[in-house]
């Protein structure tokens, strides 16, 4: 500013200095004219001046505006820069709307670079310096579009990262649910599967004398006359607490040692044998030799002994 009010003042001191110098040859109605004629003229340099000065003042203000704009484009693109990569690179939303106000600022940034080169075309305002800033600007504007559309794309892509990992998260949790539901129903087949094999491999013994057996309510005799002829019969009722309790596949051998033996219960001959020792006078222990076909009548054996 101080630079056009100088050139103002040299302008109209060398418009006076002529005039005087004009005036000392002329008579007095030509000094009349001269004066009016360079009154006018001073005048209207006036004008130009003061035109020039407020185009100037104009351009430096929009300048400054520009400037102050590509600023805040700069901050807000470190902003978003950051948030990339902290806690928020998962808020595509606010990312994108930052990216939008961020376009609108270059956008009218661009308008008043355009607006600013139409006011230097339509004044005469030859400012190299102006020149440079307005290039320096327009070259910075375009960096900052192209640096908006890689943070765009760097947004968009990251959040289609996030939604593609979210989905595959959420494959597995499903997968994963419905491994844990077929484990869950497998056990339970396989629990219930195992209860029904135990219960079917589950069998009861019970090994004494008749007058044992019978105190302890699992036998009783019955048909003959005056005890000749009768039958040991199984108590069907007794209490199931009164058996051993075993497993088929981990039973094979039943030590008995007495001298004699009565089967209680109905078994196949085939399907067992009675061992006795190397004196053949003792029972030493009775063997099933086909568990399948030994436990197929009954589930139950009772051997009555004799000493």
């Amino acid at each position: 500013m101080k630079i056009q009010n100088s050139k103002t003042s040299k302008a109209l001191l060398a418009l006076a200095a002529f005039a005087t110098v004009g005036l000392a040859s002329c008579s007095s109605g030509e000094k009349e004219k001269v004066i009016e004629e360079q009154t006018v003229s001073i005048k209207e340099m006036q004008s130009e001046i003061a035109s020039r000065d407020s185009a100037f003042n104009e351009v430096l203000n929009m300048l400054s505006q520009v400037e102050d704009q590509v600023a805040t484009i700069v901050e807000k693109e470190n902003l978003i820069a950051n948030a990339q990569s902290g806690d928020n690179a998962n808020n595509k939303d606010k990312l994108l709307k930052e990216l939008a106000l961020i376009d609108n600022l270059v956008a009218q940034s661009n308008q008043t670079i355009d607006d600013l080169k139409g006011k230097l075309r339509n004044t005469d305002l030859k400012l190299t310096a102006f020149q440079k800033r307005i290039n320096q600007l327009t070259d910075d504007l375009e960096q900052r579009s192209t640096m908006i559309a890689d943070l765009r794309s760097e947004v968009l892509r990251k959040d289609e990262q996030i939604n593609m990992i979210a989905g595959r998260y959420d494959s597995i949790q499903v997968i994963t649910a419905t491994q844990v539901r077929e484990i869950n129903t497998k056990d339970q087949e396989i629990e219930l599967l195992t209860s029904v094999n135990d219960d079917l491999n589950t069998v009861h013994y019970a090994v004494g004398s008749f007058k044992d057996l019978k105190e302890r309510g699992l036998v009783s005799k019955e048909g003959g006359f005056l005890w000749i002829g009768r039958s040991i019969d199984l108590n069907e009722s007794a209490d199931s607490k009164e058996y051993i309790e075993i497993d088929i596949r981990e039973f094979s051998k039943l030590p008995i040692e007495a001298n004699k033996v009565e089967l209680v219960t109905e078994h196949p001959a085939d399907s067992y044998v009675i061992v006795q020792d190397e004196n053949e006078a003792n029972i030493k222990y009775l063997e099933i030799t086909d568990p399948k076909k030994f436990w197929q009548v009954s589930k139950y054996l009772v051997i009555s002994t004799k000493s």
